[in-house]
């Protein structure tokens, strides 16, 4: 059967269909917005309509905000670009310092104890630093980078945001801009207003805090992953504590120092004892990340039985309250027990 189409009439149909314009390609329409307060913003979640970042701090004080990004079809996020907040300047002031994250996301299935709002999806967690928190320098070679970052269109991604107001900064209201620039679309100017009031929190924080040492769980974690195969650990250990140190000390919490420093030694007339040096190396580093109070081992790891051993654990506890230290009197040493936690003031 012929083709009723004669040969001219096809020729014609393919030279139409060559030189007629090509569908457009899906357009990428980003939406950038804010949240100011200290929640998860799930994958899942529309765009919000907050377009700009209104904060208040002290002086040496921490304060944060996310940027958030969504678009219906994939992009790239070349850019977030923080601007110079100005306001009052006053004299010997130290301008409010900026610090980016990318947010990663982890898949969590299930929920904490009494979380009723739980549900499935990708929640925001570790934060990937634009910068190495040590050296300020771009971050290279890393397993992952913070920007670019290429966002899958129809997921919702974000960006932390910390401001440090230094503690000789001028009270009263500054004003800027972060920058969010995606290849093939205008970039998106976030404005930030950033009210500083006027007193200053002091260098050591009055809460007691303890969250233990990030620095211990990541060893931890990495040692099971090398002794598996999947991952080598890390060298540099040295500079990884104190990077999880400065890190937790920058925001008012009780960083903790190396285990060996804190755990006390047997005396040969049945006490314990932090030696000499040991003490003076907590006081430096008490007074360096501004601690108010340090944790001591759990007397389990030198006392099998609490009952039989009652002497024993009591010289263990009682070598906290006789430390001292000339240089922080306000210095409080804590020692949890297996029912109860002690807590004692020494003179560190």
């Amino acid at each position: 059967m012929k083709n009723p189409c004669s040969f001219p009439a096809r020729v014609a149909c393919l030279l139409a269909a060559a030189l007629s314009p090509a569908a457009p390609a899906a357009a990428i329409t980003p939406s950038v917005w804010t949240v100011t307060e200290t929640k998860h913003v799930l994958r899942s979640e529309p765009p919000g309509r907050q377009r700009e970042a209104r904060l208040a701090a002290a002086r040496n004080e921490w304060v944060s905000f996310q940027i958030l990004v969504r678009s219906d079809a994939p992009a790239r996020v070349a850019a977030v670009t923080p601007g110079e907040l100005r306001g009052i300047a006053g004299r010997g002031a130290a301008p409010v310092r900026w610090r980016l994250y990318r947010q990663h996301q982890l898949h969590l299935e299930s929920g904490t104890h009494r979380n009723a709002e739980f549900k499935v999806d990708w929640y925001p967690d570790p934060l990937i630093p634009f910068e190495h928190p040590l050296a300020g320098e771009h971050l290279r070679d890393a397993r992952f980078m913070a920007i670019p970052f290429d966002l899958p269109g129809g997921e919702t991604h974000g960006f932390w945001v910390d401001l440090y107001v230094p503690a000789n900064a001028a009270a009263g209201e500054y004003r800027g801009a972060c920058r969010v620039a995606l290849d093939q679309v205008p970039a998106v100017e976030i404005p930030v207003i950033l009210t500083v009031w006027d007193f200053v929190l002091p260098p050591v924080p009055a809460l007691e805090t303890e969250f233990g040492s990030p620095a211990a769980r990541l060893r931890s974690y990495y040692r099971e992953r090398a002794k598996s195969g999947r991952e080598r650990a890390p060298e540099n250990w040295a500079m990884v504590e104190t990077q999880c140190v400065e890190l937790v000390a920058e925001h008012r919490l009780n960083a903790v120092p190396p285990a060996e420093l804190l755990r006390p030694v047997a005396q040969p007339d049945g006490t314990f004892r932090i030696p000499v040096d040991r003490m003076r190396a907590l006081g430096e580093f008490a007074a360096r990340y501004r601690v108010n109070s340090l944790p001591i081992p759990h007397p389990s790891s030198a006392i099998k039985d609490p009952e039989l051993e009652r002497n024993k654990l009591h010289a263990w506890l009682a070598q906290a309250s006789q430390s001292a230290h000339p240089n922080r009197p306000a210095m409080a040493m804590r020692c949890a027990t297996s029912k109860r936690q002690s807590r004692f003031r020494s003179g560190m």
